[in-house]
């Protein structure tokens, strides 16, 4: 199978070869089924999910992707990967699987990072909501920046130097990562409630530590990062030490998600495995996530990874008016998280198979 048939253009196409994993799946796992669930008012956005139980509860394989729309492309991608190249080297006997195809179908189909209300669903996962109301005071003072309604020539540079200005690039870095939860059409918008996967997520997550001996949980994530690479990246509340880790897994991109490494988060989803996994002290887990950069972390590729963000949120909250200048903008956004290029999609593959190799082997799947 050549790499560009792990690669779909649509919701629909990808959600048609995952569904085509099960055959294949079943040879290994014959009580292996697929169960198809709706949460979006688009009944026709479903997440596709494979439970494969083994005989044996003792380890348990469970990869998350499409939990930012558009960027379940890259984790359709890795799913069809995972299965031709890697199923037949696990222990049917002693190891589960548990595959979701597209946490947020309604973003998949939709080419956004958000779901249909706007809530950005990797800050969804919040373990006390009575905290949040003002937790980031960056994102207030910046929204003629990052939530304009009006287009305009030069417009977003204009407001990104005030912005730079007023907050600096800390500020605005911080009012965009860390998640808000007060206005409903900003960025990276938290909401004010468990989304409904969320909680079935939850729910999932629970059952899988209390029913398991060891849980191994990749999510798939795309954008941030140096190009062309994928980055490690573990829970700020992970104990291990990053630099031992990189020699035990063979891999040399590893960061953990605080400040000093990556960026604080709020609502987290890995985050809130880790935390859970506190509650079941005698199971052993390893949640983290797969972040497969695409534009690069040069401060050029920032800008133009914020602008990407800003101009589509604006045009789909505000609308447009110019067709080539709106279709510029969704093909900027786009690339900014599922690129075309053919070298940015043999690196998906590459680094996948690197820090599957490394992680499977240490945490005793192969």
């Amino acid at each position: 199978m050549s790499i560009n048939q792990y690669f779909s253009e649509s919701f629909a196409d990808s959600r048609i070869k995952f569904r085509g994993l099960l055959e294949a799946v079943q040879q290994r796992w014959p009580q292996a089924e697929l169960k198809t669930l709706s949460f979006s008012r688009d009944q026709d956005c479903t997440t596709d999910v494979i439970f494969a139980p083994p005989k044996e509860k003792r380890h348990l394989l469970l990869v998350t992707t499409g939990q930012h729309g558009v960027e379940g492309y890259a984790g359709g991608a890795f799913l069809q990967l995972l299965a031709k190249e890697y199923l037949g080297k696990l222990d049917p006997e002693l190891t589960g699987l548990v595959l979701v195809h597209a946490i947020n179908p309604w973003g998949m189909a939709n080419f956004r990072r958000v779901d249909e209300d706007n809530v950005d669903l990797n800050r969804n996962f919040v373990t006390d909501w009575s905290e949040l109301k003002d937790i980031n005071t960056d994102y207030p003072p910046l929204r003629f920046f990052l939530e304009p309604e009006k287009p305009g020539k030069g417009a977003f540079y204009f407001r990104f130097i005030r912005a730079l200005l007023r907050a600096g690039s800390g500020g605005i870095q911080r009012a965009l990562t860390l998640g808000q939860y007060s206005f409903d059409k900003g960025l990276y918008y938290g909401g004010t409630q468990y989304q409904p996967v969320s909680r079935w997520l939850m729910d999932l997550y629970n059952d899988a530590l209390r029913d398991y001996q060891h849980v191994l949980h990749l999510d798939i994530h795309t954008g941030y990062g140096p190009a062309k690479r994928m980055t490690i990246v573990n829970s700020a509340l992970d104990t291990r030490d990053t630099a031992p880790l990189k020699e035990q897994l063979g891999y040399d991109l590893i960061v953990k998600a605080d400040p000093e490494e990556f960026y604080t988060m709020q609502g987290d989803m890995v985050d809130y495995m880790t935390w859970l996994g506190q509650k079941y002290p005698d199971t052993r887990l390893y949640s983290t996530c797969f972040e497969f950069g695409t534009l690069g972390d040069s401060l050029g590729a920032l800008v133009k990874s914020l602008r990407a963000i800003v101009e589509e949120n604006r045009l789909w909250h505000h609308g447009g008016g110019d067709a080539p200048r709106d279709d510029a903008i969704r093909r900027q956004f786009i690339e900014a998280f599922y690129p075309s290029c053919s070298a940015w999609r043999q690196r998906v593959v590459e680094d996948s198979r690197r820090a599957l190799n490394g992680i499977l082997a240490n945490e005793g799947l192969i």
